[in-house]
Formats: structure tokens, C-alpha cells, sequence
């Protein structure tokens, strides 16, 4: 027997309600019959008694019937037959009435096993067509297998009801042993409806009474009448109905009613999800939660959102978060599609700059605050946050957006720390947590404050703990660059082991192109200290630097930010001159610009480290020979900005080549 029992159709009432007893005393049942008020019908005074929605539960029959049973179930059944095809010319009228009930009422779930019908459902009247051709397919035959024969669906003219079938009984009024779960169904049936918005519902008990003539068994339903009837109802409603049959629970998966109704009630969300992600279960759960919570919200979510956010999707995204702060797998959910939304995928997407707008980032930190165990939500709301202030500078330095700032002046880089403590062997939380200290590190102020409260030690840490863990070797390697920045930062990340940290990940991932970008560029930032420029050295990081140049060739970021750590590496330092010649860095240095001609990082970089590389005469020369004049010519055409810069690493290369021509 099911615990919930929902009502799916709304037909006229065709007569008033009435009361049969059997001929046998000992069996009795129970039928919870709902009048709605006479106010709902508007059509005419005559149809003032409105709409009668009928839920019958009768609980199960034994198989031990008389053979005058049987025979009469025999005839049942062929009556049924005969019936069921006269009332199809009787659809028209009542599909008419519906539509005019419909669009005169206005019926909103206030609880489990309540109808919601929407304005949506007025499209009906241009279905009816359909409709009728489907209902007249009587021979249609479902896979019984779908349901245990202990219960089975009837869809009568006035709604559902759920009521166990008996093989051998095709009129539920002749059932003779109903007596064992009398007062079971009594309970489950109490209380399903109640009043609402002025429609007072009135819940009546009385004898069972439904001929087989008022009953159509669900599964003489076509599938395709069953799919067109279920795509009305709204994701609760959906929800709640799919518990009462098997069959109804697989059509509803089958035919994907969740996706779609999740593609359409927020397509952006939905392309959000669609790359990348976790949800790409087909009959993922996620869609089933987030569409009942969002079927749940208050209406304010449903109003006075921004123009850019198509059907205010965003707005309810907070919304549940805001209505859900004590629930932690949904705050989790909701925190995973601010990360997908906030991962920006066309240029023209700006949901980052919607979300903080509606309150979202600090929606997020009160989630970790709340919730600060929980691995899960943790790892989720970090990833928001690490999309969210993940931003590029322009050519003059501005971001597009102050993301970050907000995070940090919500006391984020605390609840980011403390997240990493809490859950030091989840790779999850210690990737994303690194990501979004990598991203707060922009100036002075947060990377003083994250060095202060043992952000460096914590990355360490991890870089430590997960060293087989390529996004986390990662994006430690990419916060120790940004971090580095800091003179201060930069002895505090040698004293850590960051130095042989980042080593130990480049020579681990050496085909990881990212990797190698944020290796260079830490190394780059770290080496601008002497003493951590000798270390690195000493370490093997030259050899490294030139290795990530020799395997990414045709990335110009990392022979960028290769040519960058060089610079620094060779700046004033003979041993290191010579090391990186002999080492073949010459030679890459000079296929990074011959590669990349048009791209100004790596032509100002490459004369960067061509320059300092110069300062030792044997090098100066093997540059001037090796097509080093023709590569500063080609760069003053390209990058005329620049042009003074070329033009005087030019002239000293010339000299070079004067001096030794004799």
C-alpha cells in the first residue's frame, strides 16, 4: 500500500455522491471523496456543485473467490471493454469542461499528495484532438512486469485512485476480504487534501463505490496518452505522482521528463551542466532535488530579477541556498551549479557578476560556515568561490570584476584555511581550496593576509600529502607563483620546501603543459630572491626550466613564462650564464621567438633573457651567429612598441659580431 496518493485528473461530477452497500456485510471500505466549494466553478448555476476529486484505496483481496465470483468477473471485464468505447464520445464534453474548470481556478500545493495545476495546463484545449485518438486506443498492452500484482492504478472519471487488482476481479465491488487492512487505509487516506486559498476542500468518508464503468485501469493507458498527461504537471506534483505506480516511476525516467523539464525551466543552468560535469547521469538525482526546491521557493524569487537572467534561473538558484542553509546535500548541489554557472564558457555569459549581485558569495561562506565538516560542501563552495574571482587582468592591468576583494573582506581566506585543515586528505577540498588562494593573491594586502594566517604552510602542505595528484601539484604550484610575488612571501615559501616542491611536481608531470606554466612562473617569482635563486639552481631548476621549453613548443605561455624565470636565473650570475648555454637554453630561447613571432610576452621575454645571457662575451656571440640580429628585426616590425628594446639588443649583438670579425 502506498503512503502517498495523488489526484491526476479533474473531470465534471456527474452525480452526487453516493452510498451502495454490498451484499456481503463482512466487507467494507473506505473512499475519501473531496467536494471542491461551489466557488471554483464559474461556468454556468447549473454546474454549481463544481468538481468532485475521488481518491479510493481498498486494500488487498485473496485469490479464495466463488466461482459466481469469477464468472461475474468475466463479465466485468467484457463490459468493461463495451463501456470504455461508448465513453469516448463522451471525451469531448468532458475535456471541454476541463478546460473551462481549468482556466476558472487556481489550485496550489500546500502539501504532500496535493494537485498543483498551473497556467500551463490551459494549453489542453489545443491538445484535445490528440488527446481523444490516443484514448481510443483500447487494445494497447503495458508491460505488466513494470508493477507487483499486489498493487496496481484506476483512473476513474472523477481522479486516481490506487487500489491493489485482483487477476480474477475486474469489479472491485464484489471483493469479499477487504476487512484486514480496513483501518490501514483509513490513516494513509486521512488528511490528503486541505483547504486552500478560499476553496474549502471537505474530506468525507463513506462506503466504497466505484462501478467498473467509472474506472480505467492505468495499464490500458497508451503510453504516449500517459506521456502527454504527465508533461502538465509541475516537478512536485511530478514527483509526488511518480511514488504511486511502478509504472508512472519508469515512463517518468524513461522518457527523461526530468531533463526536460530541467532544460526547460532553466536552460542556462542546464548547458552549465552539460560539459565536465557530474551530472551527466541521464536519471541524475540532482535534477529531481534542485527542480522540487525551486517548485518550493516563496514568490519573491519569482519577481524583480535582473533582464540578463532568462526567467530569473540564478535568483532561485540563491534562493535555495538562502531557504536551505541547515541542509547540506542541498547546499552542496546548489554550490556545484554556482561553480558550473560562474565557469564562464562563452564570452558573453556574465553569471559571476549575477551571482555576487545577488548575494551569492556570501550566501557561500555562510554555507562553510555552517557546515564546516562537511568534505562535501566544503569542496563545492571553494570551487564557486575559486570560479567566481577567477579573473584575467587587460592590457592595463584592470580586472573585469572585484569578486575577490568581496571574499576577503567577507573574512573568506579564514573559512578557506580552515577548510584545509579540517580535510587535509581530501584531494577535493585541498584542489579547490589552493584554487581559490591562487586566484585572492592578487595584491599586496591578501597575500600578507593569507602568508599570516599559514596559507603557505597549508599549501605546502598539500603539495605534500598528494604528490600523485596532478591538480593539486597544480594549482599549489599556481599559488605559490601569485604568492611569491611578496618579498616577504618569497623566504617564507623556501623555508616551507615550496622551492623543492615545485621541482619534484615539473619533473613528475613534465608533459602537463599547465603545470609547467605554473612551475616557470613560481620559479620565476622565487628566484628574484639570491638566495632562493641559488637553491633553485643548486636543485636542478635550470635544467627543469629548459626541459618545459623543449616539451612545450608550441605553448607560447610556457615558453613566456620559461624565458621569464631565465631572465631571473641568468640576472647577474656567471654560473648560471654558462648553465643555461651549455644546457642548450640559447638554442630555445631563440625558437620561442622564431615560433611565436606575433606574441609580445615572448619576444619581450626571449630579448629579456638574450640580453642578460649576453652579458658574457662567449654567449653574446653565439647569439649574434645563431640569427639573433635577424630575430630583433623582425621584432621591431611586429611589436614597434617595443622597438627601442630591440633595437638595442640589436646594435649590441652587431658589436659582437664587429669585434670578432677579424
Amino acid at each position: 500500500m502506498f503512503n502517498k496518493i495523488v489526484p491526476l485528473l479533474f473531470n465534471k461530477s456527474k452525480s452526487k455522491e453516493t452510498t451502495t452497500t454490498t451484499t456481503n456485510t463482512t466487507t467494507t471500505t473506505t473512499t475519501t471523496t473531496t467536494n471542491i466549494n461551489n466557488n471554483i466553478d464559474t461556468r454556468s448555476n447549473s454546474n454549481s456543485n463544481g468538481s468532485i476529486i475521488n481518491i479510493v484505496t481498498t486494500s488487498s483481496s485473496n485469490n479464495n473467490n466463488t466461482s459466481n465470483n469469477n464468472n461475474s468477473n468475466n463479465n466485468s471485464g467484457t463490459s468493461f471493454k463495451k463501456d470504455y468505447r461508448i465513453r469516448k464520445d463522451t471525451l469531448v464534453e468532458e475535456i471541454d469542461f476541463l478546460v473551462h474548470q481549468i482556466k476558472n481556478q487556481s489550485i496550489e500545493s500546500l502539501g504532500e499528495g496535493q494537485l498543483v495545476i498551473s497556467d500551463q495546463i490551459l494549453s489542453l484545449e489545443r491538445e484535445k484532438s490528440k488527446f481523444i485518438n490516443m484514448s481510443a486506443k483500447l487494445n494497447y498492452s503495458s508491460p505488466n512486469t513494470l508493477i507487483p500484482s499486489v498493487s496496481k492504478t484506476f483512473i476513474s472519471p472523477f481522479g486516481l485512485s490506487v487500489s491493489p487488482q485482483n487477476n480474477n476481479n475486474m469489479d472491485i465491488n464484489s471483493s469479499n476480504n477487504n476487512n484486514n487492512n480496513k483501518q490501514s487505509i483509513q490513516d494513509k487516506n486521512f488528511g490528503l487534501l486541505d483547504n486552500n486559498n478560499g476553496n474549502q476542500m471537505q474530506i468525507q468518508h463513506q462506503p466504497n463505490y466505484h462501478h467498473h464503468k467509472e474506472q480505467l485501469d492505468i495499464f490500458s493507458i497508451p503510453t504516449e496518452m500517459l506521456v502527454h498527461l504527465l508533461s502538465f504537471l509541475s516537478a512536485r506534483d511530478l514527483w509526488n505522482i511518480s511514488q504511486t505506480c511502478k509504472r508512472i516511476w519508469y515512463t517518468v525516467d524513461t522518457f527523461k521528463f526530468w531533463e526536460n523539464l530541467f532544460e526547460r525551466t532553466c536552460p542556462r543552468i542546464f548547458y552549465a551542466m552539460q560539459f565536465n560535469s557530474r551530472w551527466s547521469s541521464p536519471n541524475s538525482h540532482q535534477f529531481k532535488m534542485i527542480l522540487c526546491y525551486i517548485d518550493s521557493l516563496p514568490d519573491e524569487y519569482n519577481k524583480s530579477f535582473d533582464q540578463t537572467d532568462e526567467n530569473g534561473q540564478i535568483k532561485k538558484i540563491i534562493g535555495v541556498i538562502k531557504e536551505n542553509l541547515h541542509n547540506p546535500s542541498v547546499l552542496r548541489e546548489t554550490c556545484y551549479i554556482l561553480k558550473r554557472l560562474s565557469y564562464r564558457q562563452r564570452k558573453e555569459d556574465e553569471h559571476e557578476r549575477l551571482i555576487a549581485r545577488y548575494g551569492g558569495i556570501k550566501l557561500i561562506l555562510q554555507t562553510m560556515k555552517k557546515h564546516p565538516y562537511d568534505a562535501g560542501v566544503q569542496e563545492d563552495a571553494c570551487g564557486a568561490l575559486g570560479n567566481l574571482t577567477c579573473d584575467s587582468p587587460n592590457n592595463f592591468g584592470v580586472y573585469s570584476n572585484n569578486n575577490y576583494l568581496e571574499v576577503v573582506e567577507q573574512g573568506g581566506i579564514q573559512l578557506i584555511l580552515l577548510a584545509m585543515k579540517n580535510h587535509m586528505l581530501n584531494p577535493g577540498v585541498q584542489y579547490n581550496t589552493s584554487f581559490v588562494l591562487r586566484n585572492l593573491a592578487r595584491n599586496d594586502i591578501s597575500e600578507s593576509r593569507v602568508a599570516q594566517e599559514g596559507g603557505i604552510q597549508l599549501i605546502a602542505t598539500a603539495m605534500r600529502n598528494h604528490p600523485n595528484h596532478i591538480g593539486i601539484q597544480t594549482q599549489g604550484c599556481g599559488a605559490l607563483r601569485n604568492l611569491g610575488c611578496n618579498d616577504s612571501n618569497k623566504i617564507l615559501s623556501a623555508k616551507e620546501g615550496g622551492i623543492g616542491l615545485i621541482l619534484k611536481a615539473m619533473k613528475g608531470f613534465s608533459s602537463h603543459s599547465d603545470l609547467q606554466l605554473n612551475g616557470c612562473g613560481a620559479l620565476r617569482n622565487l628566484a628574484r630572491n639570491e638566495e632562493n635563486k641559488n637553491m633553485i639552481a643548486k636543485q636542478g631548476g635550470i635544467q627543469l626550466v629548459l626541459l618545459a621549453m623543449n616539451n612545450h613548443q608550441d605553448d607560447p605561455d610556457v615558453q613566456d613564462e620559461g624565458c621569464a624565470a631565465l631572465i631571473n636565473l641568468a640576472y647577474q650570475d656567471e654560473i648560471n650564464e654558462e648553465t643555461i648555454a651549455r644546457e642548450g637554453g640559447i638554442t630555445l630561447i631563440l625558437n620561442a621567438m622564431r615560433n611565436h613571432p606575433f606574441h609580445s610576452g615572448v619576444q619581450m621575454q626571449g630579448r629579456g633573457a638574450l640580453k642578460n645571457l649576453s652579458c658574457n662575451p662567449k654567449n653574446k656571440l653565439t647569439i649574434a651567429r645563431s640569427g639573433g640580429i635577424e630575430l630583433m628585426e623582425i621584432a621591431i616590425q611586429n611589436h614597434p612598441t617595443f622597438a627601442n628594446r630591440f633595437l638595442e639588443l640589436m646594435r649590441i649583438l652587431q658589436a659582437a659580431l664587429e669585434e670578432n670579425a677579424f
